[in-house]
């Protein structure tokens, strides 16, 4: 119907409108205007009475090469579920003014709003768009099937390569982006799956996430499980993000040493029982180990009871120096507040002497292809244990070299002790 008005009005066949359209196989998409009164509506009653009247005037002005549908707007009967309940706005706004009668009153309910559309609009709408050209596009279902399969790629591409946090942020950015663009291509009349995008990326997202979470982070689970314990985490996100294995190898880096060692330890172990020595030792290891990587360090070793840790190491720290002296004075405080720890419970309790010095060092994977640590080696390294080992000389609980109190600044209160040959 709107197909033959549009092609009457237009004075050609109505394929000749839409060459594309096949009458009675295809549906067309109406592209409904939406300014309040875009197609005027008169009363019936009041043009029989103008005409009657002998208005022609009235009629020119209104009507003159204008295409009029005639069609009722009861208020139930004829009223269609349309996309045009999206638009929907007061009725009885901007009517056009009356010939003869004035409206009825009570014809329209101030502010009332319908999802539902008289269906001469529809047809009126339908024809509008056919004389000009316009109207709405649906995308083809082979045009469908790919977009659906590109937002799949990039959703299950964020899964894939991101953490579920970031992965999370980039699927709401999809989301709004797509949404962005199905706004803006239905603007210039083409009307894109809107819903469907949207689950096509929020299937493929946890899909991929639960797929990687049990299949391919579970390797790298079991890495960083299996060395956890021997190497710095930072070593270990790296070892994990690359999907490689440790190596043999090393690099020169500029580090600070933190240095310390039980004083007494000697007397404070004498008649303890090899367990209790142990679980005296474990305790403050554990609590000393916390503060270095606190401050950004990580533990290289223990021997015996002494502890080596580095700092600057194996991500690059240009405050190392200020991290290291802040561990040990962190260390030294600790083992004051806790009365606890190296506590043998008979009556003899260890303290603790820190050496620190800042310098170049090797640092890498050093040892045999069967059997290598990840440690420090280097002047440096040396200069932080004879450090510690002057602390029983000179009385101190920490003493640090000229290097470190020269990156340390005004960070801290230093006092200057001698100069040694070591």
């Amino acid at each position: 119907f709107a197909a033959e008005i549009a092609g009457r009005a237009a004075g050609k066949p109505p394929l000749d409108l839409t060459p594309d359209l096949k009458l009675g196989a295809d549906s067309v998409l109406i592209d409904h205007p939406t300014a309040v009164g875009a197609f005027p509506t008169y009363s019936l009653a009041d043009l029989h009475a103008c005409a009657e009247a002998g208005r022609e005037d009235y009629f020119q002005r209104h009507f003159a090469g204008k295409t009029v549908l005639v069609g009722t707007t009861l208020d139930v009967e004829d009223r269609k579920l349309s996309s045009n309940r999206w638009v929907t706005k007061p009725e009885g706004l901007a009517a056009p003014e009356r010939c003869i009668l004035p409206p009825m009153e009570g014809l329209t309910v101030a502010g009332r709003t319908r999802d539902t559309i008289p269906g001469v609009y529809i047809h009126a709408a339908a024809a509008e768009n056919l004389l000009s050209g316009g109207g709405l596009r649906a995308l083809s279902p082979v045009g469908g099937v790919g977009l659906f399969a590109l937002l799949a790629g990039l959703s299950a591409a964020a899964a894939a390569v991101l953490t579920p946090a970031w992965g999370a942020l980039a699927l709401a950015g999809l989301a709004l982006g797509w949404s962005g663009a199905a706004t803006a291509t239905f603007n210039g009349g083409l009307v894109l799956p809107w819903l469907g995008g949207l689950i096509a990326l929020g299937l493929a997202w946890p899909a991929l996430t639960a797929f990687r979470f049990v299949v391919v982070d579970r390797d790298r689970r079991q890495v960083r499980n299996a060395f956890k314990l021997y190497l710095p985490p930072s070593v270990i996100d790296d070892m994990t993000r690359e999907g490689a294995m440790p190596r043999l190898g090393g690099e020169a880096r500029d580090v600070s040493i933190l240095f310390s060692d039980i004083a007494g330890y000697t007397k404070m172990s004498e008649g303890l029982d090899p367990e209790e020595l142990v679980a005296i030792l474990n305790r403050y290891f554990t609590a000393m180990t916390d503060i270095v990587e606190k401050h950004g360090g990580f533990v290289d070793k223990f021997i015996g009871d002494a502890v080596l840790a580095v700092f600057g190491a194996p991500r690059a720290n240009p405050a190392h120096a200020q991290e290291a002296v802040a561990a040990a004075l962190e260390m030294q405080a600790a083992l004051a507040a806790d009365k606890t720890l190296l506590d043998s419970g008979r009556g003899s309790r260890g303290a603790i002497r820190i050496g620190v010095a800042s310098g170049p060092a090797l640092i890498g994977n050093i040892g045999s292809p069967r059997r290598f640590n990840y440690t420090v080696m280097g002047d440096t390294v040396n200069l932080a244990s004879r450090l510690e080992g002057l602390g029983k000389v000179y009385g101190t609980e920490m003493i640090i070299s000229q290097n470190t109190a020269e990156q340390l600044g005004d960070a801290f209160r230093l006092r200057e002790l001698d100069l040694v040959r070591v």
